[in-house]
């Protein structure tokens, strides 16, 4: 079939539509055709003869007649203030074509690039780009521009990645909702939490939660508090289980638990000797008697190693740091070895075999206490599964 002979049957399609009652009518056959059209039709070429196809016509639709037609390319829409004039649209695709357009808008927006946004994205550049060209088609707006070889949106450009964020946003909510009704029996949680607290304390969360809803598919994306608070703002993340202080780009909406800090010492240190430590208990020290010997801390920006720096400037001194590490485990472990002293989470203490054990001790200004948190993107509404995890993380804290 060429394309006259699918123009003269849309035009037949047409024609009976100001004869044919709306009780009565197939849509079928339309879609039929514009399938087959799919094969020739550009949009940019044979718009114009579809437009004269309808102005020659000039069907006049029954009042009940919704008069909306998807297609693959096109679309017939009823514009009821005007006496049931039909137009003709370019609908591409349906919604989730279009969310997917917008996702490569502000992807595009994002890394600067079309070729960087097609590989993260999965897609091939000349798709994406099709994609784009043709929402620019739609708009009549272009959406970027070249600026030192990098895509950088327009005036409008920039309104549509605002406005697109936001849509993307809702429409995942809603998509979300709709997956985690019906008693939770279907959905998505993605939570990103720090290693070592994936392992103390958020697998006996999901364990318990698993158990009570084992159709809720959940993802664990194990990251510093920097990275789970960018893929929570990226909405990349539903929740995050970090310690305070956090930014206020970021919503707490549950207190996890709370965790004593303790000052860990190799055992073969001599100063071990005048406190007669045991396992289990932390006997109070002065951190000044500290001052000379080298510690051992996190990379920069971890709240452990502020942690560590301000306890140090209230003893009067700066620390001595001599080695850096990624994670709780082995910081732990260099202390243990001898490289230094340093702050650790009391929970190590607890967790790690007699053969990694440092000697621990409380300060004697008082505990150091942090808090941990589940946090999520601001003014974002959790859904029905998120909210029961929060839940069954709560009644775990009571007894940890």
């Amino acid at each position: 079939m060429n394309l006259d002979v699918c123009f003269y049957w849309v035009h037949r399609y047409i024609l009976q539509q100001t004869t044919t009652t709306s009780a009565s009518r197939e849509p079928s056959l339309f879609f039929f055709l514009v399938l087959l059209m799919r094969q020739h039709l550009f949009v940019g070429q044979h718009m114009a003869k579809v437009r004269r196809l309808c102005a020659e016509t000039g069907p006049q639709p029954c009042p009940d007649q919704r008069g909306i037609f998807f297609s693959a390319g096109t679309g017939y829409s009823k514009d009821g203030r005007k006496g049931r004039i039909w137009k003709v649209q370019n609908f591409y695709g349906g919604i989730a074509m279009y969310m997917l357009t917008l996702k490569y808008v502000v992807t595009v927006a994002d890394l600067g690039s079309y070729s960087k946004a097609a590989e993260k994205l999965f897609v091939s550049q000349p798709a994406l780009s099709q994609a784009i060209r043709r929402l620019e088609t739609e708009l009549q707006a272009q959406m970027f521009q070249k600026q030192n070889g990098r895509s950088v949106p327009t005036l409008a450009g920039e309104i549509v990645v605002e406005k697109g964020r936001r849509i993307l946003e809702l429409h995942q909510e809603l998509l979300s909702d709709i997956s985690n009704i019906n008693e939770l029996r279907a959905g998505t949680l993605n939570i990103g939490v720090a290693p070592f607290y994936h392992k103390v304390y958020l697998s006996r969360c999901l364990s318990d939660f698993h158990a009570c809803y084992p159709k809720v598919e959940v993802a664990v994306q194990e990251g510093f508090t920097q990275s789970t608070i960018s893929g929570i703002l990226a909405g990349e993340l539903d929740l995050g289980l970090v310690s305070s202080p956090f930014p206020d780009t970021v919503e707490e909406c549950a207190l996890a638990f709370e965790e004593e800090v303790l000052l860990a010492v190799p055992p073969g240190f001599a100063i071990n000797g005048q406190y007669c430590p045991e396992r289990g208990v932390y006997p109070e020290v002065d951190l000044k008697d500290f001052r000379d010997m080298n510690f051992v801390s996190y990379r920069p920006g971890r709240n452990m190693t502020l942690i560590t720096k301000e306890q140090c400037r209230r003893a009067g001194f700066a620390p001595n740091i001599v080695f850096r590490c990624g994670s709780t485990e082995s910081v732990n472990a260099m202390i243990a070895s001898g490289t230094g002293v340093g702050f650790v989470p009391g929970s190590i203490a607890e967790i790690c075999p007699a053969s990694q054990q440092a000697v621990y001790y409380r300060l004697s200004g008082g505990k150091i206490m942090r808090k941990f948190f589940f946090i999520h993107k601001k003014n974002k509404r959790l859904n029905p599964a998120q909210k029961r995890f929060l839940e069954l993380a709560q009644q775990l804290a009571h007894h940890m």
